[in-house]
């Protein structure tokens, strides 16, 4: 019996070998089990990934890529290497600073930035929060420490804290008379009404004070010292050198009640600074709603605090205003530490138990008085700060082996996170950082890439509007070590053995590259091809003339690292080698009365839709090529198909490209006999 089985579409990526009976779902029938080296496309065809063209070799070696965009047209790429940062322009890919830092190797992935125009603001945990800024040149980067206008207090009460010293206020009545109502004012700030009594009692005092919002939850107590006369005493979480006690008339009465005091004992505050070398720097920020924001210190791990409106160095509560500083506490069941902030259609919280959003409305800011954090879903985060996909956030789990997509449900008016590795859980290796790529000069595709622990690269093709769910999996000569793209361009930091030696390199995703670590030469002179010392004593893969593939040649271990030609050609590009590759789930005929897994089936022809493609092999066959009468090649389009031989229990196609050449796969077309 022979049947057709037509793969139009491969908007599922790769799926778990575990998914291969799964022939009752639909994503069965959009993915393959193989996708090595391969971008998947939102149209639904798959093709060679680019190759990354050979930017610069670091003076600080391994290291984390992070963007820096101070407009459209001045746009950098910092390398933070071990106490310094490397600074390159991207419209020349040239290094044009370096900045001398503290961050340590070993610290470089845990550092949080948020930028605004030309300031990035650097958190750690560890350090001191710092800025970088881009001066009036490009070769005038500064990084300095903040200096905070006013930083949040805490009393931490515990054997580091400052020995507090009691304040005592004497406070003296005049022209009162029993029944007079008044209100203590504590540095602007109003007490609740009291009423003059005719004794000595002094409870009602002490409580009223000892309930405004900027006194401790204790230690204020009032003695009565002689008629009108009262000592008022602020001890443990209520010292601190008070500058302003009093009492003041509320109704019309014949006396005009008043007060006046006089400082007893100056008070020194239990309260610090929460930020310190002793308490630990925040380790979380950004930018929302005019505000600049910190979430969790070593000491305060699931506290947030906002700075005032448009005053982003000062977090000086006040009187609690609208537009004054503000500090929450994540109140849960545990102490859940803040992994990352995020704005977005509301300010989102990451942290290691569960995922919270602030809640406000888009007419209604957040404020002192309406601040209040919702839990949303339970998986909890990695330290990695999530990115904005197609209009969802998308966050690593904290065990490192599952993304999530964060996205509001407007049928519950709450957020949902599902995994996006359900299907595809082997593609993930406990990333180090993740990037979103939103189209690029040659597609309009919005791309994710994470680096994986093991050197791998996962890409992620998503298009939400048409079920577009695409991974793979990129390999090198070499390891990735990190990544960044700096507003469409990918670049990534590889570390590669070269010559018996580790090496690392800032490289660059490039359309017109067919290999890794790429040079490209024009018109070459003399058919040589120089300056290839950062490949000294590599066996290369050299292209001419777009697709004239030569045989492989070993750069000299010594200077000038120059490879000649056996012709000269107009263009040229040198780089390593890398292969792809793409096999399809695990084929089955159904006869008409259902799947069965137990009759072996062979797959007698497969007819590939090809799209500008050449060097193309299908189970190790390749498909021939096509050249013009002169001899020349293009990249043909079209359909090309290969006889294939043998009977399997549910057999697969394998499609591979060993010379570095153009590939992109619009379908698949099986012929099946069974």
């Amino acid at each position: 019996m022979k049947t057709f089985s037509l793969q139009s579409a491969f908007t599922n990526g790769v799926i778990d070998d575990r998914m291969g009976s799964r022939l009752d779902i639909k994503q069965y029938y959009q993915a393959v089990s193989v996708g090595t080296n391969v971008q998947f496309l939102p149209q639904g065809g798959v093709r060679r990934r680019p190759g990354f063209k050979y930017i610069d070799e670091p003076v600080g070696g391994d290291g984390r890529l992070i963007a820096f965009e101070f407009n459209t047209d001045q746009k950098y790429l910092l390398l933070f290497t071990n106490n310094k940062i490397e600074i390159y322009r991207t419209d020349t890919d040239l290094l044009v600073d370096t900045v001398t830092s503290t961050y340590a190797t070993a610290d470089i992935f845990d550092i949080d930035f948020a930028q605004t125009a030309d300031t990035m603001i650097l958190v750690h945990e560890d350090y001191a929060p710092r800025i970088l800024e881009r001066g009036a040149t490009d070769s005038a980067f500064t990084l300095s420490t903040i200096s905070f206008d006013e930083i949040p207090q805490h009393d931490f009460d515990d054997s580091s804290s400052p020995t507090p010293v009691s304040e005592i206020q004497r406070i003296t009545f005049s022209n009162y008379t029993a029944g007079d109502r008044y209100k203590f004012h504590l540095e602007g700030i109003l007490s609740d009404e009291l009423v003059w009594g005719s004794g000595t009692a002094h409870e009602e005092m002490a409580m009223e004070l000892q309930e405004l919002p900027n006194t401790g939850n204790t230690g204020i107590s009032v003695a009565y010292v002689s008629a009108g006369v009262w000592d008022i005493t602020f001890a443990g979480a209520s010292a601190k050198d008070w500058t302003e006690v009093g009492a003041t008339g509320t109704s019309t009465n014949n006396s005009g009640f008043k007060s006046n005091t006089s400082t007893t004992q100056d008070g020194t505050a239990r309260t610090e600074d929460v930020w310190s070398a002793t308490r630990g720097w925040p380790r979380t920020v950004t930018f929302f709603q005019g505000r600049l924001w910190f979430g969790g210190s070593g000491s305060r791990p699931h506290t947030i605090w906002g700075s005032r409106v448009n005053n982003f160095y000062n977090f000086d509560p006040g009187k609690s205003r609208a537009d004054q500083a503000i500090n929450i506490t994540l109140d849960t069941d545990q102490i859940n530490r803040i992994q990352a902030l995020v704005g977005g259609r509301s300010l989102s919280v990451f942290t290691i138990g569960g995922e919270h959003v602030f809640k406000s409305s888009a007419t209604e800011g957040i404020t002192p008085e309406n601040v209040s954090i919702i839990p949303q879903t339970f998986s909890g985060s990695k330290r990695i700060t999530p990115v904005s996909l197609g209009g969802v956030q998308i966050f690593i789990q904290r065990t490192g082996k599952a993304i999530r997509e964060f996205v509001f449900n407007f049928d519950e008016e709450a957020y949902d996170s599902s995994s996006l590795t359900l299907l595809s859980p082997d593609i993930i290796s406990d990333p180090v950082d993740i990037q979103v790529q939103r189209g690029t000069t040659a597609d309009d595709a919005t791309y994710a890439y994470l680096t994986n622990d093991d050197g791998t690269l996962a890409a992620f093709c998503s298009a939400r509007s048409e079920n577009v769910a695409a991974w793979s999996k990129w390999e090198t000569d070499g390891s990735f070590k990190s990544c960044a793209v700096v507003l469409d361009e990918l670049y990534v930091l590889v570390e590669r053995t070269i010559d018996g030696v580790t090496r690392h390199y800032i490289e660059k995703q490039d359309n017109d590259s067919y290999t890794d670590s790429a040079k490209h030469y024009a018109a070459t002179a003399g058919a040589s091809l120089t300056s290839l010392n950062h490949l000294d004593g590599e066996e290369v893969r050299v292209v001419i003339d777009d697709y004239v593939v030569l045989p492989n040649e070993t750069v000299p271990s010594s200077s000038p690292w120059t490879i000649t030609l056996p012709y000269s050609a107009e263009t040229a590009e040198v780089g390593l080698n890398f292969n792809t590759a793409i096999t399809t789930m695990p084929i089955s005929q159904d006869p008409g009365n259902g799947f069965d897994f137990n009759n072996k089936i062979r797959v007698s022809r497969a007819t590939l839709d090809l799209y500008e493609s050449l060097g193309v092999k299908v189970n190790g066959n390749t498909l021939p090529d096509v050249r013009a009468a002169d001899g020349s090649l293009s990249a043909y389009t079209g359909q090309k198909s290969a006889p294939l031989m043998g009977w399997k229990l549910r057999p697969t196609v394998s499609i591979t490209q060993t010379d570095p050449l153009p590939m992109t796969i619009l379908g698949i077309n099986l012929e099946v006999n069974g």
